[in-house]
């Protein structure tokens, strides 16, 4: 399983600035300093490249579609006002990171992220649409997980989606959607008697070990948050589509 080359995110605006390349050039420019190489030959977006890693940023002088927005909407439960807010929404920002094909996923959408934090500010984003997972952030909590991201301590919820649920027996179901963006199966728990926040704070922890170390998990292996708290990872088919495999993980073992 590879990793996508490309990470791509919408930033919701108010409006689409006249001179939004010009804002766009004078946020970024003095941060990223004189490693990054702009494209001049682009004439229609920003665009440039820190070594192997390009970044395209393109204004559009509408609202992202609504047939795009649906369902995340539905899914944004952490942030009930998504959708009011939205509606304010009357242009965006296209912003995109390509690197080559064996690249470092993570490293790559760290850049992508400290790139959408600094625009958000820049031009008083309304939201930001992650495509990988997909998933909406509101601007605050974008920026708040931005702040204090290191390749060691990853802003995950920003990159994948965490879907749990109570099942008619009272047990506890996950699924998140994103990790396959970063070469990496998904991870999927059913049916288990743990409550919800256990459920999701184990694959929480198992999602950034696996993208933080850029580990694969073997078949069968234990994940331990302690020497004595530890789980089995297994890979199986998933129960929403059996031709793709999942990291199921087995929070019933005894230990």
């Amino acid at each position: 399983m590879e990793p996508v080359t490309s990470f791509l995110a919408l930033i919701a605006l108010p409006s689409l600035p006249e001179n939004h390349q010009g804002l766009v050039a004078d946020t970024l420019l003095p941060v990223l300093g004189e490693t990054f190489e702009k494209d001049e030959l682009i004439k229609d977006g920003f665009a440039g490249a820190i070594g192997e890693e390009r970044v395209r940023i393109v204004g559009v002088t509408d609202k992202i579609p609504e047939q795009i927005l649906e369902g995340p909407i539905r899914g944004a439960w952490y942030w009930p006002e998504a959708e009011e807010t939205l509606n304010q929404s009357h242009g965006h920002l296209l912003v995109v990171v390509k690197g080559p094909e064996g690249g470092k996923p993570v490293m790559r959408a760290l850049f992508l992220t400290r790139v959408i934090s600094m625009l958000l500010g820049k031009f008083d984003g309304l939201g930001v649409y992650w495509t990988g997972a997909p998933s909406l952030h509101s601007s605050e909590a974008f920026i708040d997980s931005a702040e204090s991201m290191t390749p060691e301590s990853l802003p995950l919820r920003l990159w994948v989606d965490f879907q749990v649920w109570r099942n008619d027996d009272d047990t506890h179901s996950l699924r998140t959607n994103g990790m396959v963006s970063f070469g990496r199966p998904e991870l999927e728990i059913h049916g288990s008697t743990k409550d919800e926040n256990e459920v999701a704070s184990w694959a929480y922890n198992v999602a950034h070990y696996v993208l933080a170390t850029d580990t694969q998990v073997e078949d069968g292996h234990a994940v331990g948050r302690t020497p004595t708290e530890w789980i089995r990872v297994h890979h199986t088919p998933s129960v929403f589509d059996e031709s793709k495999t999942v990291y199921y993980l087995d929070l019933e073992a005894e230990a």
